[in-house]
């Protein structure tokens, strides 16, 4: 079967322009055993992207190498598999690149499956990279303590362009944020009468 894929031709300067990516036409390989193929549903589109795109060796995670699909986090679903632990019809997440199918052995840990009744959009904003950075930096760096008030400013291309705030009030005896408020006009009032649970 031929799909498409997206890879990585050029290191991007300042801006990232077109002429950066490819677009190809690639065929599925025929599976070989404890192989499965991914249809992916979802691919992330995350600032951290910007960094695999540069030659930067030192960093958290190598550049993305040129004329490699780009990498990205996706969700999938498996559709066609040799390993029984990846049946047909399993909703999987991890770091797919943009591509429409991927070909895993399940080794590696570079993908999980998804719970049932968990999004996708929950899995890639919430889980991944975007999520577990926010967390991270919320909870380890931050370190809230009881009756504190925060306000969290929502990355401008992180979660939804907005640029809105969200307010996390009442943190619990375990330094973990007990109540979530959300604004109902995305954040443009300043009245906190118009803040909701």
């Amino acid at each position: 079967m031929k799909y498409k894929a997206v890879k990585l031709v050029k290191r991007p300067g300042l801006k990232i322009t077109p002429d950066v990516f490819e677009t190809v036409t690639l065929e599925t390989p025929e599976l070989q055993e404890d192989q499965f193929l991914i249809k992916q549903t979802h691919m992330s589109l995350d600032p951290a992207m910007r960094g695999w795109m540069s030659a930067d060796t030192g960093s958290y995670i190598p550049p993305v190498a040129l004329g490699d699909v780009m990498r990205s986090s996706g969700v999938g679903e498996v559709i066609e598999s040799r390993n029984a632990r990846f049946p047909v019809g399993t909703m999987v997440s991890g770091l797919m690149g943009w591509t429409e199918y991927v070909v895993s052995d399940g080794q590696g840990g570079r993908l999980q499956v998804v719970p049932p009744g968990v999004s996708a959009e929950v899995v890639l904003c919430v889980l991944a990279l975007p999520g577990l950075t926010a967390y991270q930096g919320l909870v380890n760096i931050g370190k809230p303590k009881e009756g504190e008030t925060l306000v969290v400013r929502k990355g401008d291309v992180t979660i939804e362009g907005s640029g809105s705030a969200t307010h996390i009030r009442n943190v619990d005896e375990s330094g973990k944020p007990a109540l979530l408020l959300e604004h109902p006009d995305g954040g443009k009032s300043r009245s906190e009468e118009l803040w909701r649970i």
